[in-house]
């Protein structure tokens, strides 16, 4: 270690510590000595105003008799020289850290005191409100189930105590959404998982598209199209400008586009669920390119001439990854914040636009409307009202029903939103951040406010652009990937005998056992790891499992977590098997009857 610690500075107020020095302007302004010192048997250690931030006398044992009983992701506030991060982690073998070290000195010398554990297992911050904790948890909770835990400096601890508790309550908070998206997606994932095989069947003559990004000029503008209530006012610019722009539409936004003469250029559907097919009750457009996601719905994909998959879960030990490396697939990743326009938005970008509109992207009920015009859930609506529940009454049950709350429109007033939709801003603010390339633009005055875009007419922004600004969906499919439908049987012929083998072992296994003790479930441990191994795929239908029985702490050092979740995994290769063979017997009798 060098002695470059010297004078430098941090802030506090009221006892909590302005992480980020930058923002640190209106702070009251407390001065931190840093140093070095060497302990008594010879190690390094830092001094903070004077308190050593390790032990005076043998450092490198902090944290070094502390394991967790369970894999976990292990919240740390204070870095110092890593001391006891280090233990922890070679304690906790199968565990991650995430430290938070405020003094912005000694976080800038992360890289010296972790050495390689840093950004495998160990993943520092340097602000209690940094955006990245979100993303390290989703990423790290979608491999696999790990428990919370945390570990205080006492340095730190004295120093900072406010920051501790908001450090540690912030995690909390981020790691309970993420275990609310994680159990929203256990529900859903037996559907995901369907579509995408019957998805996957189809691509002898449904391509994947890949390698999007292409040469856009800022003149091209990508109009990103929704169905909400104020994409009624923009129909008629939309209209009359139609040769300067390439429309995007969200499979919601189709029906009133078409209905209003407006054939989009690319058409993007998302959803998995049956119902998505009410996007599609017109005449298809069959001149639009439909992107359609892997895990969307399967007979969306059939109704195009012009179609491709894309994907947008695209998770280490997920389905698609495994099917993926086995085909040699190579497909584009979209991303999305869950809504299908998040998904045409980040589509438009890849394809190489930076300038883009919004229509109808609302994420608020401006005048108490939830839809525009002619879309399906306004003609559902249209269609069950009457004399005594008119359509507003309708709408006003639907709004109320959700858990409602109010926020700003762009133009100052107010505008009733709900709970999920805030979510979906605060993905689509935290996007349009990343985004500094791009330019964003809405004439939405009266839907919510969303930071990062500007507002502005459709007509001013156009008006001095030229009329061929607007590109053929032909640009974009030059590079897709077709796979051999025998290549796709035989894969699914082959794990679906192999499947069948591991449910036999796993059932047998299962049965013998007579009493679950340690010393009886070794067997059917040794299995379960060798299935997971095999078809890490699996993991994910263990999830909600894990986290019930975590609620219950029921562990894995306890033989009923193996019960569990052995009778779990057998009930999940049944149903890959099922699904595998119906693929297969629905692409016999398609084949037979062409």
């Amino acid at each position: 270690m060098n002695s470059n610690f010297n004078g430098e500075k941090g802030a506090a107020d009221s006892g909590s510590f302005f992480l980020n020095q930058k923002n640190s302007k209106n702070a009251s302004q407390i001065e931190f000595h840093i140093s070095i010192e060497t302990a008594k048997n010879g190690k390094e250690i830092l001094s903070i105003n004077g308190k050593a931030v390790h032990s005076r006398f043998a450092p490198e044992k902090e944290a070094y008799n502390i394991k967790f009983i369970a894999k976990s992701i292990i919240a740390v506030f204070g870095l110092g020289a890593g001391y006891h991060v280090k233990n922890l982690l070679l304690n906790n073998p199968d565990s991650y850290c995430i430290i938070l070290e405020p003094l912005l000195p000694i976080f800038n010398r992360r890289e010296e005191f972790l050495g390689e554990l840093l950004n495998s297992r160990a993943f520092v911050i340097n602000h209690i409100h940094d955006e990245n904790i979100f993303v390290l948890l989703q990423n790290l909770m979608q491999r696999e189930f790990l428990r919370l835990e945390t570990y205080s400096n006492l340095c730190y601890k004295n120093l900072f105590p406010q920051s501790e508790i908001e450090f540690y309550k912030i995690v909390q908070q981020h790691l309970g959404i993420v275990m609310q998206n994680i159990l929203t997606e256990s529900n859903f994932l037996p559907l995901w998982n369907k579509n995408f095989l019957r998805n996957i069947s189809q691509t002898a003559k449904i391509p994947f598209l890949r390698n999007t990004k292409k040469s856009v000029s800022e003149k091209n503008i990508a109009v990103i199209c929704a169905a909400g209530p104020t994409l009624d006012s923009q129909i008629a610019q939309l209209k009359e400008n139609r040769n300067k722009l390439t429309i995007f539409a969200a499979d919601t936004a189709l029906i009133p586009l078409t209905k209003s003469g407006i054939i989009p250029d690319i058409i993007v559907s998302l959803d998995g669920q049956y119902f998505t097919m009410g996007d599609f009750i017109c005449t298809v457009p069959q001149e639009s390119l439909c992107v359609i996601d892997a895990l969307g719905y399967y007979d969306v994909a059939p109704r195009f001439q012009n179609a491709v998959f894309t994907i947008s879960s695209y998770k280490e030990n997920s389905l698609a990854n495994y099917i993926f490396r086995k085909l040699n697939i190579i497909p584009e990743i979209v991303e999305t914040g869950g809504t299908v326009t998040d998904y045409t938005l980040d589509l438009a970008r890849k394809l190489g636009f930076k300038t883009f509109f919004f229509a109808g992207y609302d994420l608020s009920y401006p005048g108490l409307v939830t839809h525009c015009k002619n879309a399906p859930s306004w003609q559902s609506r249209i269609a069950n009202s009457d004399y005594f529940a008119g359509i507003e009454d309708s709408m006003l049950k639907s709004i109320f029903t959700r858990r409602f709350k109010k926020a700003e429109t762009a133009n100052g007033k107010k505008v009733i939103t709900d709970f999920v939709m805030d979510n979906y801003r605060n993905y689509l603010e935290y996007y349009l951040k990343s985004a500094d390339d791009c330019v964003f633009f809405s004439a939405s005055l009266n839907a919510v406010k969303i930071e990062g875009v500007k507002y502005l007419t459709l007509e001013n922004l156009i008006a001095d652009y030229p009329e061929s600004c607007r590109i053929a969906n032909s640009f974009f499919t030059t590079e897709t990937q077709y796979v051999n439908s025998e290549d796709i049987k035989k894969l699914f012929s082959e794990i679906t005998s192999d499947l069948y083998q591991y449910s036999q072992q796993l059932k047998n296994s299962i049965d013998s056992i007579s009493e679950w003790t340690q010393e009886n479930i070794s067997e059917l441990k040794f299995l379960i790891e060798k299935i997971l191994n095999s078809y890490p795929f699996f993991k994910y239908f263990l999830l909600m499992t894990e986290i019930v029985l975590d609620r219950k702490h029921i562990t894995q050092n306890n033989p009923e977590y193996f019960r569990h979740i052995s009778f779990c995994l057998l009930q999940s290769v049944y149903f890959m098997i099922r699904e595998l063979q119906k693929v297969q017997k629905r692409n016999e009798f398609d084949v037979k009857n062409l």
